[in-house]
């Protein structure tokens, strides 16, 4: 009988875990832990982590963390060594930001919506930011078209990049 390994990658923003399974689970073997995150320094609450894996089978992540003020997004790959701050914008000066969401291109790139207040209203807005694959993030793009100030709940954003790097996003 020929066995099949298959590779399984688990995020928990904290730890990532890469896991070999043979198809018929006799053989486990995890490689080492990889801390994405930290616990006692600028970023911490960590929560809502989301994963994507782009054609080259690097890992992309993107997670909420409280920046002391209040929940902003994170993103971070394996190979960049500090998570990049991403709903940095004027809008997200006092609520949070939640539910982020992420895919990525085939080349690499990672394209980030979530939900974010905007002022001191009940105003909910989906706003969307490119990371490149160098972990640079471009500006940040309220997407969501009502004006300000108004009570619109915008939420739950999804987002799907095709292969001409076109994303899109329902909410």
């Amino acid at each position: 009988m020929d066995k099949k390994k298959i590779e399984v990658t688990i995020v928990f923003v904290i730890l990532l875990f890469s896991i070999s399974v043979a198809s018929d689970i006799t053989a486990v073997t995890w490689n080492p832990v990889i801390r994405l995150t930290t616990e006692d320094g600028y970023i911490y609450n960590d929560r809502y982590p989301r994963i994507a894996v782009d054609s080259t089978g690097d890992p992309h992540m993107v997670w909420l963390g409280h920046d002391g003020g209040n929940h902003k997004v994170y993103w971070q790959n394996p190979d960049i060594l500090s998570p990049v701050l991403v709903s940095d914008h004027p809008d997200n000066w006092l609520r949070d930001s939640t539910d982020p969401q992420i895919a990525v291109d085939g080349d690499g790139n990672s394209y980030v919506v979530w939900k974010g207040g905007s002022g001191v209203y009940a105003d909910d807005e989906i706003y969307w930011a490119k990371v490149n694959a160098s972990g640079v993030p471009g500006d940040v793009l309220k997407i969501s078209r009502h004006p300000d100030g108004l009570s619109w709940l915008d939420q739950n954003p999804r987002i799907a990049v095709d292969s001409l790097r076109n994303s899109y996003v329902v909410w």
